[in-house]
């Protein structure tokens, strides 16, 4: 990573202070765990929504 854009504006990572480095390098770690979040919760709510559609399924033919 050779740059950051906040709020629309780019910065150089080379040009900040060590200090912003770090949480550049934070900020891109955090992004990237919660990308991995997201997946998995998406994974998850399409195994709920099979779950459900086969217990309806299961319902309607005990109706």
């Amino acid at each position: 990573m050779d740059s950051i854009t906040l709020d629309g504006k780019t910065y150089k990572l080379d040009s900040l202070p060590e200090e912003g480095r770090q949480l550049a390098h934070q900020a891109s770690i955090t992004n990237t765990h919660i990308k991995k979040l997201e997946a998995r919760l998406s994974i998850a709510r399409t195994a709920q929504h099979s779950y459900l559609d086969r217990l309806r399924n299961i319902a309607d033919k005990k109706a």
